[in-house]
């Protein structure tokens, strides 16, 4: 076993039926206490891979947590164990879902050679349903709309603002029943045509999705939830398939994911350790709800020595997360102390002045000021903030990286780079591959796919949706008119099928 300090031994060490809830900080460890906990069930407890879960919220995280446990096993040189973790349930809950639906696929109704939509083939898909909508080609519209019509302009805004609402609603599992149920009798026409349109958009987008033979990542998760809540049978055999639950990063679950698990562990969240930072949630963009965090119900232990940052960071750190009224008064509780001390670089925090009319303008020019006085461009005596006057003697350019949230125009990247510039100051810039680009490797890799698998529906859509081809929807539907429904694309491109459409 991997040595641990004792706050870590104490949670490591809780019985197998034991809920508990680990509050952690950054860098304290928590993936760590999660694996380390694992290998008790499975090394001490002798319990079978396959009767525990290990949960987490990305794909990457999940297969280090695998990696991490492949090693402890292998440390013991217990090659029947390591036999069993093949088999054994560490993912994502995303890769959770799909297992389980694979597994049911018959009793579910759902083709179990179903694959899932990424996020490229989501998004064409959205644009092929648009077409259709602004096209009036979309069925189930509002019998009045046509009298109230939108201006041509107005229908695409119209359109993204219903798929909005719609992932919104299907990530808090309501159906087109529950938008029906909340109209009103005292609502307006307009607002029930508006409901009727988000309706009839919602059939349509997942009408696409089932042509194609494709869940999205909202439906994989939805339907577990609702297969679960509506089969006592189901709930029962994947309720009592595991002794244990294990759930990193719980402050980055969604609703959904929460309401899954809650039914995994028998409705009550017994037998489940989740570990998380409620000072931070960066998926709320995809529904994360740090609420699950910190109102989940079980006996709580903080981790607070971290190992990644120095002492005068995290010091700074906890000043501006304590001004959060949800965090005064547990000032001291998640204060977290650095293993490696104090460092001797000076930290400067910069704030736009009061007033200023471009703050990011007014960052690039600090910026610049602080990179050109680190690295001796700039006298200290020459240097505009007092503060960095404490800077050290010299540092390389080498040794100097910024990071930004994006590298796009709107988070001010052209100021930084023009002050860099006026300073004198060489720099690269290090990014990911451009929409284009990625555009371009997706068409890549479906012909590929096409080429290995020649009855790849799915592929062969999104290679002839895709520019140069850009097919349009209505000679797609004449192409499996005369082809037939369930055609596959050797069908589709012979000869007497391709003569048919002209």
């Amino acid at each position: 076993m991997m040595e641990l300090s004792p706050e870590k031994k104490r949670v490591v060490g809780l019985p197998v039926g034991q809920t508990g809830r680990v509050l952690a900080g950054p860098g304290t460890g928590k993936t760590r206490v999660l694996v380390a906990r694992y290998l008790k069930f499975v090394l001490e407890d002798r319990i079978a891979p396959d009767r525990l879960l290990a949960l987490t919220f990305t794909k990457k995280a999940a297969g280090e947590m695998q990696k991490r446990i492949f090693e402890g096993i292998l440390e013991c040189k217990d090659d029947e164990l390591l036999r069993q973790l093949y088999g054994a349930w560490i993912m994502n809950f995303h890769q959770f879902a799909f297992r389980v639906i694979k597994e049911n696929a018959p009793s579910f109704e759902i083709d179990p050679d179903i694959g899932i939509a990424t996020e490229v083939e989501r998004l064409r898909i959205c644009r092929v349903v648009g077409e259709a909508f602004e096209g009036g080609r979309v069925a189930g519209m509002p019998e009045a709309f046509e009298s109230d019509m939108p201006s041509p302009k107005k229908l695409g805004p119209l359109f993204d603002k219903a798929m909005k609402i719609i992932l919104k609603a299907r990530d808090m599992l309501w159906t087109t029943d529950t938008l029906l149920k909340n109209i009103h009798s005292d609502d307006t026409p307009e607002y029930r045509r508006f409901v009727e349109t988000v309706i009839a958009v919602w059939n349509a987008y997942e009408s696409e999705l089932r042509r194609r033979s494709l869940i999205d990542f909202g439906d994989m998760i939805r339907i577990v939830v609702d297969k679960l809540q509506g089969n006592e049978q189901l709930r029962n055999h994947y309720g009592g398939r595991f002794e244990h639950i294990l759930v990193d990063e719980f402050q980055d679950t969604s609703i959904v994911q929460n309401e899954m698990l809650r039914l995994l562990s028998g409705g009550d969240f017994s037998r489940v350790t989740v570990v998380g930072d409620d000072k931070q949630s960066i998926y709320r963009w995809r529904d994360a709800c740090v609420d699950n965090l910190r109102n989940f119900e079980g006996e709580t232990y903080h981790l607070k020595t971290n190992y990644r940052s120095t002492q005068d960071i995290l010091d700074l750190a906890h000043r501006f997360i304590i001004e959060d009224t949800y965090f005064k008064p547990l000032a001291t509780e998640i204060e977290l102390g650095a293993d490696r001390g104090a460092s001797k670089a000076p930290i400067c925090v910069f704030h736009p002045p009061d007033g200023a009319e471009d703050s990011v303008a007014a960052e690039a020019k600090a910026l610049g000021a602080w990179v050109a006085s680190l690295t001796g461009l700039l006298p200290k005596k020459d240097v505009p903030f007092a503060h960095y006057r404490n800077a050290p003697d010299r540092v390389d350019f080498g040794d100097i990286a910024i990071l930004m949230r994006t590298l796009k125009a709107s988070s001010g990247l052209p100021l930084y780079e023009a002050e860099l510039h006026r300073l004198r100051i060489p720099f690269a810039i290090v990014g990911g591959v451009s929409a284009l680009e990625d555009r371009v490797l997706e068409l890549f890799k479906n012909i590929l796919r096409l080429l290995i698998y020649p009855d790849d529906i799915a592929s062969f859509l999104s290679i002839v949706e895709a520019k140069p081809y850009s097919l349009p929807d209505g000679a797609l539907r004449e192409l499996f008119t005369a082809a037939g429904k369930n055609a596959s694309v050797v069908e589709l491109l012979n000869e007497k099928t391709l003569s048919q459409v002209g």
